[in-house]
């Protein structure tokens, strides 16, 4: 079953989670990853590479695609919206980190296009060495948590209280 918005996210909150992707990134050489399963990267402090579609990770370097995908439902989620912040030059020293781009859909008018960069083939352990921010929406209310010692105690707890929860929403 497909939902056509996230249990604990409200569309309201675009604007604010948007902000303030954008503010924990500023003067900082960073990659986005966002995603409506980081329960799971929580959980196991890894981000695994897709064995459908492309087998890479991707990862953007605008904040307005990364809460975009974040706040994409999908069939699963744990309907917690999170944007990872990734420190680039850390995770350039453990991984290839190739710039890549799609093509640009047919109605695109001219001008920029969402660049990406990926990493092909390879799943992304121990996260938590690797981040700058976590930064993640309940309801209308953002939070930012930019310890990340353990993939940061408060986010843990909150990604598996909406697991359950969004499994029972179900």
């Amino acid at each position: 079953m497909v939902h056509t918005t996230l249990p604990f996210y409200a569309g309201t909150a675009d604007k604010k989670f948007t902000r303030a992707v954008r503010d924990i990134a500023r003067r900082q050489s960073v990659l986005f990853h966002g995603t409506s399963l980081g329960s799971l990267i929580a959980r196991t402090n890894t981000l695994l590479y897709p064995t459908v579609g492309d087998p890479a990770i991707s990862f953007t370097r605008s904040p307005e695609t990364a809460v975009h995908f974040a706040t994409l439902p999908k069939d699963y989620d744990d309907g917690l919206p999170t944007v990872f912040v990734f420190n680039r030059q850390s995770l350039r020293s453990r991984y290839r980190v190739e710039p890549y781009q799609c093509p640009p859909p047919e109605n695109h008018k001219e001008g920029k296009f969402e660049m990406e960069e990926m990493i092909w083939h390879r799943d992304v352990e121990h996260v938590s060495r690797h981040l700058s921010a976590i930064v993640y929406c309940v309801m209308d209310d953002v939070f930012v948590e930019t310890d990340i010692s353990e993939m940061s105690r408060s986010y843990k707890q909150i990604a598996a209280a909406c697991a359950v929860a969004s499994l029972e929403f179900r």
